[in-house]
């Protein structure tokens, strides 16, 4: 938290949000009440066909609300012109950037277009303003580098560094992590932030990395369909149950002990395990993979110790060792467990 936060940016004052057919409204959500504050950084989270994109859209004025007020900075959005909203709020889009024949300072140039003239002369403020951009979503070095040469991180980069050189106090992104690698989400998520922190300003991002969301938001706004939206702090949706229920399946379960989603296994049969804390870790997950549940040790009971990097399996027939987890579920395999 900074000194600017707790000054709300943005407001929706009983928004619902949605489509206008020829016949009538259709309503994706509603009755939205949600604030987000200066130099915060809050995901949107919730399963698809939600609204996520809709209230990103709604929000950065790209389509109407079918009722209720939207402010900027305690006016009314409606009042702004699209010229003066380009100076207010900065919008990355999910669509993929597509190779062209511009380099890297050629795309983030786009994002003075609400400073320069008719001609779109780029001046010696916009041209530090643009370098500076570069430089923070760390690019350096990379202005004329052309577009088709980046890998995807780098190019969802540059499309961050655009919003910066729009220069407004609220970003929004859909999706900014939705093409890339597990790596790239991670430096991705973790750039926001930092930028957040470093620049104070809003940002709001609609997200489906539900781990990392709750790793770095200062709050989430949790959406489900036909329901009321959910607006706290990650730790106090989880603790209020909100995070679980919204995401409860029956094929995998969030764990309010660690903050992580686990598959559920079906288990046909029990061990019990004892040794070095990490090794036990991912011994058992693997033994979960396999449909072996670890339990507490019981008459009967295969028992695996653990013990200087060797896995030792206590049968009622025998005594085995491995040395790896692979060959431990090869000899495991071979033992008669304790069914469940």
């Amino acid at each position: 938290m900074n000194q600017y936060m707790y000054q709300a940016i943005v407001e929706a004052t009983d928004v619902s949000i949605g489509y206008t057919s020829k016949k009538a409204h259709i309503a994706i959500a509603e009755h939205l009440n949600i604030h987000i504050f200066k130099g915060e950084m809050v995901c949107l989270l919730g399963p698809n066909g939600c609204g996520k994109s809709t209230l990103i859209r709604t929000l950065a004025g790209m389509q109407s609300p079918l009722h209720g007020i939207i402010s900027f900075e305690g006016q009314n959005m409606l009042h702004y012109s699209v010229a003066e909203l380009a100076k207010k709020m900065s919008v990355v889009l999910t669509e993929k950037i597509e190779s062209t024949n511009m380099t890297v300072y050629d795309l983030v140039s786009l994002g003075r277009f609400p400073y320069t003239n008719w001609y779109g002369k780029i001046d010696d403020t916009d041209n530090t303003i643009i370098l500076e951009s570069i430089e923070k979503v760390g690019l350096e070095g990379f202005a004329d580098r052309p577009l088709d040469t980046l890998s995807d991180g780098e190019r969802q980069r540059v499309m961050i560094a655009r919003a910066l050189a729009q220069d407004t106090p609220f970003i929004m992104l859909d999706e900014p992590t939705a093409h890339l690698d597990l790596p790239n989400r991670i430096e991705i998520m973790k750039l926001l932030k930092e930028l957040a922190r470093s620049t104070y300003k809003s940002i709001l991002l609609s997200t489906h990395e539900l781990d990392l969301a709750l790793q770095v938001a200062d709050r989430i706004w949790l959406m489900q369909r036909g329901k009321p939206i959910a607006c706290g702090t990650p730790e106090d949706l989880v603790l209020q149950g909100d995070f679980e229920k919204a995401f409860k399946k029956q094929s995998f379960t969030f764990d309010i002990t660690n903050g992580l989603f686990t598959i559920v296994y079906k288990y046909k049969y029990s061990v019990s395990m004892s040794g070095n804390k990490i090794y036990k870790f991912w011994t058992e997950r693997a033994l979960h993979r396999h449909g072996i549940q670890v339990c507490e040790a019981t008459e009967g009971t295969t028992h695996i110790e653990i013990t200087q990097k060797k896995w030792i399996v206590h049968s009622s027939s025998e005594t085995t060792i491995c040395n790896s987890i692979f060959e431990l579920l090869i000899a495991i395999n071979s033992t008669n467990y304790k069914s469940i």
